[in-house]
């Protein structure tokens, strides 16, 4: 069992220190995390299964902002760790046990971003010495330990010592409650889709959402199919609805930008571009509430340093900049901004005078709009349709479910990255301003808010597993209510749910919305109005 605890224990840490997202993004969602914590404890099959009943509650989940509204690592490693041991063959027993996490977790997340200020301010007295491998220790190491204290050592004790205690409190809890929170399993998944829905909910799109409902209510399609058809709408009216850029003023920053590098002295290597690229994706490994991702920007920013520039002095001179607070989306569309980074830095080597603030300016100026298509791409569409193909595979007993999730996203957030950071680089501001000019990026945001609206709308019914019992006899025929809510319309007490459930989310903070649901579903099945 100590065997078991050590290798959760870093698989907690690993969920947390998100030392390089391209490998361990995934590991934030319970699909993954639960799946890898039911391999270490024995039990892969049950990992999987409690991971995915975990995931669709938290379908939803995303970090606005970088505040999070719980904490998802907790409830998917602790909540499936503490399910196993309780020896119950439900999967949903584990939801009993991730929520009351999740919410301790995020005393943990809070205590992490708050001390990893401290290595921010002491790799920024390490860079004004051009000290570029001290940039990069603070990076990593002084995060890493803080994140195993508050994430790792508890996910060890938890498995190897409080076996009995998870045992005590399983085997307390009475048939009764245990139906209950089976109402409680069923229901839960409205919360992960109104949360989208919350996120995506264009009043002039919603429409969208009821027909990927409906698409899977009355023709039977599934995610994927629903996806298909989804994107084919939308591409179809991005085409239709698409206006021409401004002209003069792309060809004017075209000209600009030429006009700088006519005769360029240096030119970053292939190599310093891809390592720059790659460090990207670390850029949240000491996330924090001052600067956010300031100190993995100026990780990053060491590979075109030692690329661009010889001695210290120069170095020191230039990696400055890269401290400011800096937020956005850094997986999918983010890295345009990256490559910009690094179109930037090659023109200042080159002796074109970019000021500190004017280049600042640019970076922060493109922060809201990159976040606000990076967030509508991945947290509307990429998660949504990989992480609910996955949990379907999952609550069927395959192990697969997980490991396709995985090579999913991590294929096409690696792809977006690669295309959009060498777009940045190529292209430069002229790519951003024909970007911004042409009108495409509110277009883009609809058209992913309208595959997402119609993929949560499927997943709404796919996943929200609710009916009530209740009888009542006409004329001597006893008649089932939920009979007559089908005939109605199909499905019609998942819909109310998830629509009850947004309108929650509209007035209440997601703990008290839990705490709603999880009272609301227990008090109706003890009533005996509602059941799975």
């Amino acid at each position: 069992m100590i065997i078991s605890a050590i290798i959760v224990a870093l698989i907690a840490t690993l969920s947390a220190w998100w030392f390089c997202t391209l490998a361990n993004f995934t590991l934030i969602y319970p699909l993954v995390s639960g799946f890898l914590t039911g391999l270490a404890m024995g039990d892969p099959v049950m990992g999987a299964m409690c991971g995915a009943s975990i995931n669709l509650v938290y379908m939803g989940w995303m970090a606005p902002g970088g505040a999070q509204p719980s904490s998802i690592q907790y409830a998917g490693i602790f909540g499936t760790a503490a399910a196993i041991m309780a020896g119950s063959s439900d999967p949903a027993i584990a939801l009993t046990f991730a929520v009351p996490f999740s919410m301790l977790g995020m005393l943990a997340d809070q205590f992490v971003r708050t001390v990893n200020v401290v290595w921010v301010h002491a790799a920024e007295r390490e860079a004004k010495k051009g000290n570029m491998k001290m940039v990069r220790f603070y990076n990593f190491v002084p995060s890493f330990f803080v994140v195993f204290l508050v994430y790792g050592l508890p996910a060890f004790l938890l498995v190897a010592f409080g076996g009995d205690v998870v045992s005590s409190i399983s085997n307390a809890i009475p048939e009764s409650l245990t139906n209950a929170l089976s109402v409680v399993g069923g229901l839960m998944p409205a919360l992960g889709i109104a949360m989208l829905l919350k996120f995506m909910g264009n009043k002039k799109l919603i429409a969208f959402f009821f027909a990927g409902y409906f698409m899977a209510a009355y023709m039977g399609l599934d995610t994927m199919a629903v996806t298909i058809f989804s994107v084919c709408i939308a591409v179809t009216l991005f085409f239709f609805g698409h206006q021409p850029g401004n002209a003069s003023q792309v060809a004017a920053v075209e000209a600009e930008e030429a006009a700088a590098l006519e005769n360029p002295k240096a030119r970053l290597s292939k190599k310093a571009l891809v390592l720059h690229w790659l460090a990207s994706y670390s850029c949240e490994a000491t996330v924090n509430y001052e600067r956010m991702m300031g100190l993995g920007r100026a990780y990053a920013s060491t590979f075109l340093m030692n690329s661009l520039y010889e001695t210290k002095e120069e170095k020191a001179g230039h990696i400055g900049k890269y401290f400011a607070f800096f937020n956005t989306e850094p997986s999918f569309i983010g890295p345009v901004i990256f490559g910009l980074e690094a179109s930037m830095e090659e023109q200042i080597a080159n002796g074109v005078e970019i000021k500190d603030e004017e280049f600042n300016a640019v970076r922060c100026g493109l922060m809201g709009p990159m976040a606000g298509i990076g967030d509508a791409l991945a947290y509307g569409i990429v998660i949504p349709i990989t992480a609910a193909i996955g949990c379907n595979m999952a609550l069927r007993g395959s192990v697969f479910g997980p490991i396709f999730f995985f090579l999913a996203f991590t294929a096409l957030m690696a792809v977006c990255g690669w295309v959009t950071y060498n777009l940045g680089y190529k292209q430069g501001k002229r790519a951003i301003t024909t970007f911004l000019s042409s009108g495409i990026l509110n277009r883009v945001i609809e058209g992913c808010s309208m595959v997402g609206l119609m993929v949560i709308g499927c997943l709404a019914f796919s996943y929200v597993t609710v009916s009530t019992p209740l009888t009542f006899t006409v004329g001597g025929y006893g008649t089932a209510l939920q009979d007559m809510f089908d005939m109605i319309c199909t499905g019609a007490l998942p819909l109310a749910a998830t629509l009850g459930t947004w309108k929650l989310l509209q007035k209440f903070k997601v703990t008290w919305v839990v705490v709603i649901m999880i009272v609301f579903s227990i008090v109706m099945s003890y009533l005996g109005v509602l059941a799975v």
